[in-house]
């Protein structure tokens, strides 16, 4: 899924930054062929940390265990920006299941409720992104 994210990117005229994890995921050592610039990190945590800190908004599609950790640090993120008095990065979770699962956690875990975005396509993500940042 990140190939396509990234050939969607560069065949758009954009960059592709790819923080990849070596040590972590022997199996891809390097970045796809699409990306424009490799950040290697040195761990898996150093890896979800580059990726929330250094992108200015973050659309998460539904995938694998590593996704949800990587949605849930930037929604912790943009959650305790208010504390820091530091501007709130856009938060965009697409299709299902996150259309039960952030209203579930939003509930159980007591949290202010839309800080997660959740929308049903990419190209709804991508108009709501650019809503957020205009």
């Amino acid at each position: 899924m990140m190939e396509a994210v990234a050939r969607g990117a560069t065949e758009a005229g954009g960059i592709a930054v790819g923080v990849t994890a070596p040590s972590v995921f022997l199996d891809r050592a390097t970045a796809n062929e699409f990306i424009t610039e490799e950040r290697p990190a040195s761990s898996l945590t150093l890896r979800i940390a580059e990726l929330v800190e250094a992108t200015d908004a973050s659309i998460t599609l539904w995938g694998s265990i590593g996704t949800a950790t990587e949605l849930l640090v930037a929604w912790n993120v943009a959650y305790v920006a208010q504390f820091s008095q530091i501007e709130r990065k856009p938060v965009i979770a697409v299709g299902h299941p996150w259309t039960t699962v952030i209203p579930a956690l939003e509930r159980d875990l007591a949290t202010e409720p839309g800080i997660v975005t959740v929308t049903a396509t990419v190209d709804d993500a991508v108009d709501e992104l650019i809503r957020q940042l205009s």
